[in-house]
């Protein structure tokens, strides 16, 4: 039995979900970690890099991941 919180989630990313795929987005919903890191591996082929203009948001999934992470202050030359 899944707990109702989940359920909302699940049931708003798919209403989400749709309404990106309306205006030619690829979106994905995933419930874990490890779920975020497998659907990663599968859209980024190894030796791809990664950007995301500053946001912290996606820093950890990515730098957990087996893609190479540059910081975008860190690749001009400012400290992180």
């Amino acid at each position: 039995m899944s707990n109702p919180i989940d359920t909302r989630n699940e049931r708003l990313a798919q209403k989400l979900i749709r309404q990106l795929q309306r205006r030619h987005f690829e979106a994905y919903y995933c419930r874990t970690t490890e779920e975020i890191h497998a659907q990663i591996r599968e859209l980024m082929p190894e030796g791809s890099s990664v950007t995301w203009g500053g946001t912290t948001t996606v820093r950890n999934p990515y730098s957990q991941s087996h893609l190479p992470v540059t910081e975008q202050d860190e690749a001009v030359g400012h400290a992180v």
